[in-house]
């Protein structure tokens, strides 16, 4: 059976988890599968896709601009893409669109949020969420990366049977041994300190004030404590700022 091009859209203006999970497929597929990433020209994972050889079909508008509509819609049909699958709304919504008008028949949203928590109080919470309930009724299959999205995709009354779990997970690559026990003998923790570690990026959405908060009320009981954070983000000033003033000290470092 001839191999049906897939399209995977990510709009995304800066780099996290969803790109991550996009950089995770573009390798899988890369030899396999024909495939290409449409990315914004000015994004991260762009240069991150180019970086490593990876198919990528540049953008060179914003994500408000109406000529994605028109630009993905000429690459889908050059491309002649069979499957598109869309990460975060702005994707889905310019990426399912396009291929809904260039005729393609397997429509992918990979959600990777439960949009009513991380946009609680906004309007755009709802908005998204009627959004995805649109491209349920255009014949939209859902992946969900847990199994806490794919119920509240049910719980906003999208079909089971249309809803898949795929999990984002770690791959392991050649040059990503991970590293023998400097890190601590660095930082002056010992091996049987317990040691908590948080990969994400640094955003109020991500949680980090709360895992600060809870290492600081454990300290009495737990003093080997320790938490390691991994991720960049517009909130590490603020979370360096309130680990100092829960003083934490030397308890908890921020990796990058």
């Amino acid at each position: 059976m001839k191999s049906e091009p897939i399209l995977i859209v990510d709009l995304a203006k800066r780099f996290g988890g969803v790109d991550v999970r996009v950089l995770q497929l573009a390798r899988g597929l890369e030899g396999k599968w024909p495939y290409a990433v449409a990315a914004l020209a000015d994004a991260p994972i762009r240069r991150r896709l180019e970086a490593e050889g990876l198919k990528v079909l540049p953008l060179p508008y914003g994500r408000g601009d109406p000529r994605l509509l028109i630009g993905l819609y000429r690459a889908i049909r050059r491309g002649a893409f069979k499957t598109v699958d869309a990460h975060n709304v702005q994707s889905m919504f310019w990426g399912l669109l396009a291929a809904k008008l260039a005729g393609v028949k397997n429509l992918v949203a990979t959600i990777h949020s439960v949009y009513a928590e991380s946009e609680r109080g906004k309007v755009r919470g709802r908005v998204y969420d009627g959004l995805l309930r649109l491209f349920s009724k255009l014949g939209v299959c859902f992946v969900a990366v847990s199994r806490t999205i794919a119920a509240h995709l049910q719980d906003m009354g999208i079909a089971k049977e249309n809803t898949l779990v795929i999990y984002n997970g770690l791959t392991s690559r050649p040059g990503c041994a991970p590293r023998d026990g400097r890190l601590r003998e660095d930082l002056g923790w010992d091996d049987g300190d317990f040691l908590v570690c948080a990969v994400g990026r640094l955003a109020p959405v991500k949680g980090h004030r709360y895992l600060l908060e809870a290492v600081a009320s454990l300290r009495g009981d737990l003093p080997r404590l320790r938490c390691l954070i991994i991720g960049e983000g517009e909130e590490r000033p603020a979370l360096q700022a309130l680990s100092g003033d829960l003083g934490l000290g030397k308890c908890v470092y921020f990796a990058g």
